[in-house]
C-alpha cells in the first residue's frame, strides 16, 4: 500500500484562487510525515506574503516561477522551478514574493522529523531558509524536482525519497516522548517533563534546543502562537480576550505582545490581513 488522496479543495476566494491536494504517506512514513501536499495557487491584489514563524518543519519543492524568500535573518534566497528549500525555525516573520503564480508540493513534518529526514540538528538552520540541493546534495534535488506532474504520481515518487532519505536516521526516543509532553502537556512543567523522561532540566533544554532549534519554553510559546494565529484565520473565536484564554495567554495584553514579537503585527492586524485558504499574511 503506498500514498493515497486524503483530501482536494479548490477555492476562489477573490483574493486566491487554485486547489490543493493532499496526500498521506505510506503506512510505513506515516508516523514520521503528516502530508504531502500539492498545489497551485493565484493570488490577486497582491504578490508578497509576510509567513510568521511557527513550530513545524518546512520542507517545499517550486513547479512554478521563481519564488524569493527573505529569511528571519534578513538573507534573500530565489528558488526557481525545480528547485526547493528548507526553513528552520524561526522567531521572527520571513517575507515570500512570487509573480501571484505559484505551483509546488510542500512536506507538512514536525521539526524532529525534519532534522531526521536532513540528518541535522535544526540548530544549524535557525531562521534561516536553505536550498534543498545544499542539503541533501544535486541528485536529491534532481529526484525531488520530477515530482512534479501529477500530484499523486508525484506523491508516491516522492515518497519513495523520503523512505531512502529516512533509512537508519533515528531521533533519541527519549526527546522525542519529552517533546511529545510538551505539545500535550501545557500543565506540565518543563522540569517535570524532563523528569518523565529520565534527564536533568538542564539535559532536556541543550538537546531540544540543538535538535528543534529551540529549547522547549520557545517551542511552547511558538505552539501557542500557532495556535492562536490558526483560530484567527479561522474566525473561530468570540473575542480576543476569549481568544487568548482559550490558547493559554495569561490574558490579551500578552497575546498581544506575543504576536509582535513573532508576527511584528497585532492580533487584530493579523486577523485583517491573513490569507484565507493557505498561511501567511498579505504583505504587498
Amino acid at each position: 500500500m503506498s500514498v493515497r488522496l486524503a483530501h482536494r479543495v479548490d477555492f476562489d476566494d477573490g483574493e486566491t484562487a487554485g486547489w490543493m491536494a493532499e496526500f498521506a504517506p505510506s503506512p510505513a512514513l506515516s508516523p514520521i510525515l503528516r502530508s504531502y501536499a500539492f498545489y497551485e495557487e493565484r493570488t490577486f491584489g497582491f504578490t508578497t506574503r509576510r509567513q510568521p514563524p511557527h513550530g513545524d518543519g518546512v520542507f517545499i519543492l517550486n513547479f512554478a516561477d521563481p519564488i524569493i524568500i527573505t529569511d528571519g535573518a534578513g538573507v534573500e534566497t530565489i528558488v526557481r522551478a525545480g528547485e526547493g528549500f528548507v526553513a528552520g525555525p524561526h522567531l521572527r516573520p520571513a517575507f515570500v514574493r512570487s509573480t501571484g503564480a505559484q505551483s509546488g508540493m510542500h512536506l507538512h513534518m514536525s521539526l524532529l522529523a525534519q532534522a531526521r529526514l536532513l540528518r541535522i540538528p535544526m540548530a544549524q538552520l535557525k531562521d534561516s531558509v536553505v536550498a534543498i540541493d545544499a542539503l541533501l546534495g544535486p541528485a536529491a534535488a534532481r529526484a525531488m524536482a520530477d515530482c512534479a506532474g501529477d500530484p499523486a504520481a508525484g506523491a508516491a515518487r516522492f515518497d519513495a525519497i523520503a523512505q531512502r532519505l529516512l533509512d537508519d536516521s533515528e531521533i533519541d526516543s527519549r526527546l522525542e516522548a519529552g517533546v511529545a509532553l510538551l505539545q500535550a502537556r501545557p500543565d506540565l512543567d518543563i522540569a517535570a517533563i524532563a523528569s518523565c523522561i529520565g534527564w536533568s532540566r538542564k539535559r532536556f533544554t541543550e538537546v531540544a534546543r540543538e535538535t528543534l532549534g529551540v529549547g522547549p519554553r520557545a517551542f511552547r510559546r511558538l505552539l501557542r502562537f500557532n495556535a492562536a494565529a490558526e483560530a484567527l484565520r479561522r474566525k473561530t473565536y468570540a473575542s480576543l480576550a476569549d481568544l487568548a484564554a482559550a490558547c493559554g495567554y495569561a490574558d490579551q495584553a500578552h497575546m498581544n505582545r506575543e504576536f509582535k514579537e513573532f508576527a511584528e503585527l497585532t492580533p487584530a492586524e493579523t486577523a485583517r490581513r491573513m490569507t484565507g485558504q493557505f498561511s501567511g499574511i498579505v504583505e504587498a
